[in-house]
């Protein structure tokens, strides 16, 4: 399910500005985006097994692990990083219960990577204690710059549309780009269609689905190189 914004058409659309030279050569990408409710001081008493790493839901397997693969559809593939992981709370407060629970995992997520194309990554995924708050991508290139934001509060970026401007200037996505018609109000159930729609496609013609299988195995080991990279302090590879 962390893929599911490789079939964000604002992502697809953003990825062919980039391919078609829109900004000339990409040189760096920038994002910084909202963790939120996982990372913060408080969690709902829901999520309050979340605190675990054994759960498998933190602001970096799931905030980031789906924010990544959507900057990766548009900017390229991460083939190095380094990282760091701060927790900034032992313990967090469970919301309406006046309980706490141990918390064992990060807070944030810091990297700076270097992409296949060449150009540069700085990705702060930062945690938070309410729904998210927004997100912020700047793609600079030799020629320009495209930057892409949230237009409504409430939403993630793989799965709502965007406020898209070119050098300032809004830009619309074209509605060849969507499979299922716009609908604001949707959430993440648009491009979990697209993908479902993706593999009936692939089906039907008897080639690979993407993404498929590999794809999600390389995005776990995206995730594990920022883990080692945060431990070791140092630079790690993406196989």
């Amino acid at each position: 399910m962390c893929l599911q914004g490789c079939h964000s058409p604002d992502a697809r659309f953003v990825a062919d500005l980039v391919a078609d030279g829109r900004i000339g050569r990409l040189e760096s990408a920038i994002m910084v985006a909202s963790g939120g409710p996982l990372g913060g001081a408080s969690i709902s008493p829901e999520l309050a097994w979340s605190t675990e790493p054994a759960g498998g839901t933190s602001v970096l397997t799931i905030m980031a692990g789906h924010f990544l693969p959507t900057l990766e559809q548009m900017a390229g593939r991460l083939v190095e990083v380094t990282a760091r992981l701060p927790r900034f709370h032992d313990r967090v407060a469970v919301a309406g219960t006046g309980q706490t629970v141990a918390n064992r995992v990060p807070s944030q997520v810091l990297l700076h990577g270097l992409l296949d194309s060449g150009a540069i990554a700085s990705v702060a995924v930062h945690g938070s204690s309410g729904s998210p708050d927004g997100f912020f991508v700047k793609l600079v290139g030799s020629e320009g710059t495209l930057t892409m934001t949230q237009p409504r509060p409430g939403a993630y970026m793989h799965w709502t549309d965007w406020d898209i401007r070119s050098g300032g200037e809004r830009v619309a996505v074209p509605d060849t780009y969507r499979t299922v018609p716009f609908d604001p109000a949707a959430g993440p159930v648009a491009n979990v269609a697209g993908l479902y729609q993706e593999i009936a496609r692939a089906l039907a013609e008897g080639r690979p689905a993407y993404p498929d299988f590999h794809a999600a195995a390389r995005h776990h080991r995206v995730l594990a190189a920022i883990e080692r990279a945060a431990e070791s302090g140092g630079t790690e590879q993406v196989s």
